[in-house]
This record gives C-alpha cells, structure tokens and sequence, in this order.
C-alpha cells in the first residue's frame, strides 16, 4: 500500500523490474509532525510549550527531509544497480514546511519577548 516502485528496463528493453521499497517510516515522521503542528497551532496560549513543540517539529521535518533526499536514492540505487530516479516537483514541498516552521518559531519568539516587555511596564 505505501511503498516506492524501483524500476528497471523501459520500452525499449520490454523488460520492466519493480521492486517496492516501503516507506512506512516516511508515514510515521509525517503524521508525527502533522499531529505536533496541530497541537501547537492549539497551544497558542502556552507560548514556551508551543516553541518546544514547533521545535521537536523542526526536528522530525529534518528528519524527513534526509529520508526523502538522502536515503531513498540510496536504498534505490541498492537495490538495483542500474536504476535511476527522477525527482518530482512535490519534493519541494517539505522544504517549504520547512521554511514554514522556522518562520513560525521565529514570530512565537517574538510574540513572547513583546509579552514579557509589556509585563515589566505594568
């Protein structure tokens, strides 16, 4: 159900070899980051909690991306020597939840350093 198809051969060879390369850890480390970006988007009210969410989330999408950009070629080429890949442009995508996150954080932190300057003035 969720695996990655190396092939081999083409048209001109009339000889097509797949062989699945599961990617269930990739679905685990998604969900993981889905569900922790869904906690903090909740957690608006607890900001030191959220950046540790928002920062456990950076991790795992790190994670990811390795997996995706470092391990599945290499797993490919393993597995069958001859083999290419080519990269889709839906690969851009965790890059951008990427870039998503660090902006994130970035105004969490903010919105905190205002909170604490407006509590010294009372």
């Amino acid at each position: 159900m969720f695996k990655l198809n190396a092939v081999t051969g083409g048209l001109k060879d009339m000889f097509i070899n797949t062989q699945p390369l599961g990617t269930w850890p990739l679905l685990v480390i998604l969900s993981a980051i889905a569900c922790l970006v869904i906690v903090a988007i909740t957690l608006y009210k607890n900001r030191q909690r959220q950046i540790k969410i928002v920062n456990y989330s950076l991790f795992l999408t790190f994670l990811f991306i390795a997996a995706v950009y470092l391990y599945i070629p290499y797993a490919i080429e393993e597995r069958i020597v001859d083999s290419t890949y080519a990269w889709q442009p839906g690969l851009i995508f965790p890059l951008v939840a990427l870039l998503a996150l660090i902006v994130a954080l970035r105004f969490i932190k903010k919105d905190e350093k205002l909170v604490k300057s407006a509590d010294r003035l009372r």
